[in-house]
């Protein structure tokens, strides 16, 4: 609590103007990274450190407001407590892309939204939509869809398919509420994604946390996204971590909004909630095998062996896999979309790395 000032006068004593500390300013100096388009800021939207940006937080306009991207995206000054969290949202995926993502790369948006960030960049980007999500979760990568209306490019051309291992950046902000709630679903639509992204690329959303005092109701779809987006079930690399909500809701920096609440499964909520934004990051990755080992140099053979283990789908394989995962540092050629099992993989794992310690582990496929 706040001490009242007090009353007690005390002799006016002259004091010498301080002088600034150069040590300190040198210091704080070298804490400023510098973005691409030439702001300084003390920390960057970076995916080394995108955790900082895990959930929606005031201090986070401090970047907005110094490298200017409020005036960029709005052409104004914007200050937390005069926002919605979608325009939280459009300024934190502003930031990443104008600080990550190279001009000319190919970017996708998903999901029903204002045209803000693509009217910004799509003069500077191969910048794609998908307006509808709910396409996501029907149609599979192989397929040709009968209504010809899936995506749209930058010429304003529909395509009826969902272009493989085509994208840098993949994001939506509150853009998947609409995602039926099943967790075949949340496979499908995981499934597409990752197809569509590159090797290399990212893959950021932002979801909309409405708040009941100490708990937190979002779409379970990004439980989904937390759980899976892992090496053992697709070749990707999470960068951000579920936060602890307890925390979050003790956190005084935590920045929402009074807002309306989209969700497709109707709960016993009111329609209008305070609202804070949860924000999803990873980054997709070529599956190779790295050269480390556990064997003694003297004990290599002039010829290493390789292990290999290739079985039929739903064949009983699941538990021989277990099996040899206490044998072996194991590695997984699975085909990433489980509707798509006899289609030859796009990325290979590198087999000039494979050593006697490791064995592959996948299904049989046509073409390889």
């Amino acid at each position: 609590m706040a001490q009242n000032p007090t009353t007690e006068k005390t002799p006016h004593i002259k004091k010498e103007k301080e002088k600034p500390n150069d040590s300190n300013n040198t210091k704080e100096k070298e804490n400023l990274i510098k973005t691409e388009n030439g702001c300084e800021s003390t920390i960057s939207v970076l995916p080394r450190n995108f955790t900082h940006f895990s959930y929606s937080k005031k201090s986070h306009f401090n970047i907005f407001n110094i490298c200017d991207y409020d005036q960029l995206l709005y052409g104004k000054k914007i200050k937390p407590e005069e926002t919605d969290i979608k325009t939280y949202q459009n300024l934190l995926i502003f930031s990443f892309i104008t600080q990550n993502i190279p001009e000319g790369a190919r970017i996708l948006e998903i999901g029903k939204a204002d045209d803000y960030i693509f009217n910004y960049f799509k003069d500077r980007y191969e910048y794609w939509r998908i307006e509808d999500a709910k396409v996501l979760m029907a149609t599979s990568i192989s397929q040709e869809n009968k209504n010809g209306h899936l995506l749209q490019d930058n010429s304003g051309y529909y395509h009826s398919k969902l272009p493989v291992g085509h994208f840098d950046f993949i994001f939506s902000a509150s853009g998947l509420f609409e995602i039926t709630e099943e967790e075949y679903i949340f496979k499908v639509v995981l499934d597409n994604i990752n197809w569509m992204l590159k090797p290399g690329g990212y893959s950021l959303h932002c979801a909309c946390v409405a708040m009941l005092k100490e708990t937190f109701i979002y779409h379970p779809l990004f439980n989904f996204f937390v759980n899976y987006s892992y090496p053992l079930f697709y070749s990707v690399e999470p960068l951000t971590i579920m936060p602890d909500w307890k925390r979050v809701a003790d956190d005084e920096d935590l920045h929402y909004t009074y807002g309306k609440y989209n969700r497709a499964k109707k709960l016993s909520l009111y329609e209008f909630q305070n609202i804070a934004s949860f924000n999803f990051l990873w980054e997709k990755v070529i599956a190779l095998i790295p050269p480390k080992t556990k064997t003694n140099e003297n004990d290599y053979l002039s010829k290493a062996p390789s292990y290999v283990f290739h079985h039929l789908a739903n064949s009983g394989g699941e538990s021989i896999k277990e099996v040899l995962y206490n044998w072996f540092q194991t590695d997984y050629d699975y085909a990433e979309d489980s509707i798509n099992q006899n289609f030859f993989l796009k990325y290979k794992i590198n087999t000039e790395n494979l050593i006697s310690d490791n064995c592959i582990i996948g299904h049989f496929q046509y073409n390889g």
